[in-house]
C-alpha cells in the first residue's frame, strides 16, 4: 500500500485501533528529487504554512 511505501503508516493509529497516515508533508522538485520533508508522531502536530513556506523559499535560493 502507499502509506507503506512512504513509510507514513501509523499502525492502530485511529482511535477504533485502524491504521492511518502519520501527517506528513513533502516538498518535490520537477525531476521528482525530495527536497523536503516534514513527518510527525503524532496527529496534533502538522506542518504550519510558515514552516512550507519557508522551505520553498530556501529551496528556490539554492537551486
Amino acid at each position: 500500500m502507499l502509506l507503506d511505501g512512504l513509510g507514513i503508516r501509523h499502525l492502530g493509529g485511529r482511535n477504533d485501533g485502524a491504521d492511518i497516515a502519520y501527517p506528513t508533508a513533502v516538498l518535490v522538485d520537477g525531476d521528482g528529487v525530495v527536497r523536503w520533508i516534514f513527518q510527525s508522531d503524532t496527529y496534533r502536530d502538522r506542518a504550519r504554512a510558515e514552516e512550507i513556506f519557508g522551505a520553498v523559499e530556501e529551496l528556490r535560493e539554492t537551486g
